[in-house]
């Protein structure tokens, strides 16, 4: 279960998910070119983990940032549906994650 599943509240559903344009994934496209080099494997191996511990969601009351597995990160922006599109949007970033996951129960 990834993480904006599980730190849904009460009455809170998921309106989108995203995910990262390709052209983000130019290191890991670099390391595929080089995997026939020690290197270029370390190089895949790295982004394709690193890349699949980001997470961008939004729900009916956030807009989710999480980074990081070892070292997590969490971005969270709390909007009601009037404040999207103004500056009526507080943001709360927290690191360690497991302070967020501490702090939401």
């Amino acid at each position: 279960m990834s993480y904006i599943d599980e730190s849904l509240a009460p009455g809170e559903t998921i309106v989108a998910r995203f995910h990262l344009h390709w052209t983000a994934k130019g290191r890991l496209i670099l390391g595929i070119v080089l995997i026939p080099l020690v290197v270029g494997i370390f190089i895949t191996i790295y982004e394709w983990l690193r890349l699949r511990a980001i997470e961008l969601g939004v729900t009916s009351h956030r807009v989710v940032y999480k980074t990081g597995t070892v070292r997590s990160s969490a971005a969270t922006c709390f909007a009601s549906a009037s404040s999207i599109g103004s500056a009526d949007i507080a943001t709360r970033r927290s690191t360690p994650l497991s302070r967020t996951a501490a702090r939401a129960r």
